[in-house]
């Protein structure tokens, strides 16, 4: 476990909310110097707190679907019950397999 002092904890929270931010911008929000917190994000990233840059991207607007693997007990396993959860899921459009 990395030893996170307040600032790096607000600095790592501000990111999560928008990594684009400046590190000016950061500095002004937690009351550190521009140089000082690009020092404690490369420090962030050298220990591997930091470990990637990512943008959430909007299926919709990408025009993708999201897909999930859903596992499922039956509480009752016998071949009545598994038929009539098939039939029921067959009913469903969201359900692909």
């Amino acid at each position: 476990m990395q030893n996170l002092d307040e600032l790096d904890k607000q600095l790592l929270t501000q990111l999560q909310v928008n990594n684009r931010i400046t590190a000016e911008e950061l500095g002004y929000q937690v009351g550190l110097s521009t140089s000082a917190v690009q020092r404690r994000l490369k420090r962030l990233r050298d220990q591997k707190v930091i470990v990637a840059d990512v943008s959430i991207i909007s299926p919709k607007a990408a025009g993708m679907t999201v897909s999930c693997i859903v596992d499922v007990t039956l509480h009752l396993g016998n071949s009545t019950v598994i038929d009539s959860f098939k039939d029921l899921m067959a009913t469903c459009s969201q359900v692909k397999q």
